[in-house]
């Protein structure tokens, strides 16, 4: 992840210019959750409650380990882990169950949910609720 490290001063609030830092991954997404917590508080503490962001948080954060890995797969893809196409999640899936695919290598049951076929590998219980964002 490159963050900037150069910042401009505007009415007291700065704000990021330009420049690269490198930073690694548990970093990252240590932080990333940290803002994540901090907006839900604010969230929580102007009343608002329920917001789409706290319940994808909540599902996210509830994920056990092999639900998380195939997120992480079909999310580096650049799709929604929770409303993957079946064709996405079975590609996926097979791929980590070939020993000669780096996704292997990293997590070889990567998405493996008891056995259901077809749909998403997150929890189906996860995906309920959930709107299609477009874009």
């Amino acid at each position: 992840m490159t963050v900037a490290d150069d910042t401009t001063n505007q009415g007291g609030i700065r704000y990021l210019a330009s420049g690269h830092r490198t930073v690694d991954r548990p970093t990252a997404e240590a932080d990333l959750a940290a803002i994540v917590e901090v907006t839900l508080q604010r969230l929580d503490e102007a009343g608002v409650r329920d917001s789409i962001l706290a319940k994808e948080w909540a599902e996210t954060r509830a994920l056990g380990p092999e639900e998380a890995a195939y997120a992480d797969a079909v999310a580096r893809l650049g799709i929604d882990p929770f409303d993957a196409p079946s064709e996405i999640g079975d590609a996926v899936v097979a791929a980590s169950e070939t020993p000669h695919t780096a996704a292997a290598a990293r997590s070889p049951r990567c998405g493996r949910t008891g056995g259901r076929s077809g749909g998403s590998r997150v929890d189906g219980r996860r995906r309920q609720g959930r709107r299609r964002h477009t874009g």
